[in-house]
């Protein structure tokens, strides 16, 4: 079984992607999972990857024989990437609550739990305290609920008071799903939480901006798309969606109004690790999403 660490080493933080979470130094960045060696500074600052968009950039190395070696992974940096794949396949991951199928090749220790492949790569001390804080949840540190609140329901609008109504908001959790499982989770809290939920209210009502109909799919599957769901802790909680995948169901969804996407109303809520990586709408959109 794992072994719950109570009390993190100082300078640490929490990280989760599904069910598991884990700690890392608080200094380590943000990447994508299983990128390329060659897009790799050689001063690259330790990260935690996730599922994104990646640059491809010519990873070709050539061995004596001319044939084309390994492009995907490379040997060095330190990092912790969720969700592994490899040849362009997840693999299968048990689901029991301890760690399984584990490989280690130099300073790289990779394993499966709670059905995802994760890598820890370090020196051994420091991925020997990484491992130590390896855990199984429901609920992650930042308040942030593993199962998404709109699963099985494509019809899901939030619930609680209107954005407007909210008052003296204390925090605000951003709980980042990817087919309606908690990707990654920030937290905001007290004056820059009400200046957050400030903004929302003050975003032109109708949703958007939204995309020609002719870049659109047909149908739009909400429980699949990438969304952000605002947990808002105030006088009066309440929810609030965030949605900016797809084409047509852009918005602030407080339940009750469906406000513009703003950069003033999303940038408190998509840095770190609820960084978006990839959209639809171009320069628009990026105007907006990246920090």
């Amino acid at each position: 079984m794992i072994q719950v660490v109570e009390q993190l080493p100082r300078g640490w933080r929490w990280e989760t992607s599904g069910r598991v979470q884990l700690a890392v130094p608080r200094q380590w960045g943000y990447g994508t999972t299983n990128r390329q060696w060659c897009s790799r500074p050689k001063n690259e600052q330790p990260f935690v990857g996730r599922p994104g968009a990646l640059t491809m950039l010519g990873c070709a190395e050539f061995n004596e024989q001319g044939q084309i070696g390994d492009t995907a992974l490379g040997s060095g940096g330190q990092f912790v990437w969720f969700h592994v794949h490899e040849d362009g396949e997840t693999r299968a991951a048990s689901e029991r609550e301890q760690l399984t199928s584990w490989v280690t090749e130099g300073d790289r220790v990779t394993f499966e739990l709670a059905g995802q492949r994760i890598a820890i790569q370090a020196p051994a001390p420091l991925r020997e305290e990484i491992l130590e804080t390896v855990r199984v949840v429901e609920v992650d540190e930042n308040g942030c609920p593993v199962a998404a609140p709109f699963q099985n329901d494509q019809q899901w609008r939030p619930r609680g008071a209107a954005v407007t109504e909210m008052g003296e908001v204390r925090s605000v959790s951003a709980c980042r799903y990817g087919g309606a499982q908690l990707a990654s989770s920030v937290k905001v809290s007290g004056a820059k939480a009400a200046r957050a939920i400030q903004a929302i209210a003050a975003a032109p009502k109708g949703g958007g901006p939204y995309t020609p109909a002719a870049n659109c799919s047909q149908p739009e599957d909400l429980v699949a798309m990438e969304q952000i769901v605002l947990m808002v802790d105030a006088a009066e909680s309440g929810m609030i969606g965030l949605r900016w995948d797809g084409c047509r169901h852009r918005g602030l969804d407080d339940g009750t109004t469906v406000r513009r996407l703003t950069r003033a109303a999303v940038l408190p809520f998509v840095s770190g690790p609820n960084r978006i990586t990839s959209w639809t709408g171009g320069s628009r959109m990026a105007r907006i999403l990246l920090p």
